[in-house]
């Protein structure tokens, strides 16, 4: 049976499921980044919480993968917004090496046993700070438009979402490691106190980028 966390939670995945489809069927093609990114991560948790109910043991590779794949979704929207050619390549370059990288740390962790088990958090650190660097270029790239407030522009609500999650997910990783040698129960509660508001948080936050998508169209991009 789904807990209240995890009943709110897929609520809102299929919300802003539901508000990316409508935009990129309103003509905003980069919205469908945001769509294929929402389907796969309802998807993701499905599989995540089917596999560990069933206490199948070895799945936590896929973690990796969907750090890959997570990680080109959103350098794809991004790429849509951005304009500088050299970022445009530098972006594009870098989906290429993350990938390369995730299934290295993958192979590392999970190809060697105990040996590399610091790694397990490195992947969504490198990822999170890739992704908090372009989207503060994409924070500070927002049209600054005198009629229209910034919190009314879409990609504001995407980059703050973004911002946010990868911002609070970096300190707690970081953390992690010295509050599981105090108190690994503590530790424990601890993570899920604070992961779960930060997915709740991001996924609302695209929510609202959609709603302001919708309501203006003048942000739509074909």
């Amino acid at each position: 049976m789904l807990t209240p966390f995890y009943m709110l939670y897929y609520g809102i995945l299929i919300v802003a499921s539901t508000l990316s489809y409508i935009a990129f069927k309103k003509g905003d093609n980069k919205s469908i980044y945001i769509l294929i990114l929402l389907v796969v991560t309802f998807l993701f948790e499905i599989l995540t919480q089917v596999l560990s109910k069933n206490q199948i043991k070895g799945f936590t590779y896929i973690y990796d993968i969907f750090n890959a794949v997570e990680y080109a979704l959103f350098c794809l929207y991004y790429l849509n917004a951005c304009k500088i050619k050299g970022i445009r390549i530098w972006a594009k370059i870098s989906i290429m090496l993350f990938s390369i990288f995730s299934l290295c740390v993958a192979y590392l962790i999970y190809g060697f046993g105990n040996h590399y088990r610091e790694l397990v958090s490195l992947n969504i650190n490198i990822e999170g700070v890739l992704l908090f660097i372009i989207y503060t270029h994409l924070l500070f790239s927002i049209d600054n438009n005198i009629t229209i407030p910034i919190y009314k522009h879409p990609d504001f609500w995407i980059a703050v979402g973004v911002l946010t999650f990868y911002g609070g997910v970096f300190v707690l990783f970081v953390l992690y490691p010295i509050l599981t040698h105090i108190d690994t129960i503590t530790a424990s509660i601890e993570y899920g106190f604070i992961m779960e508001p930060l997915n709740l948080f991001i996924y609302f936050c695209i929510i609202l980028g959609m709603l302001c998508l919708l309501r203006n169209k003048k942000y739509l991009i074909q």
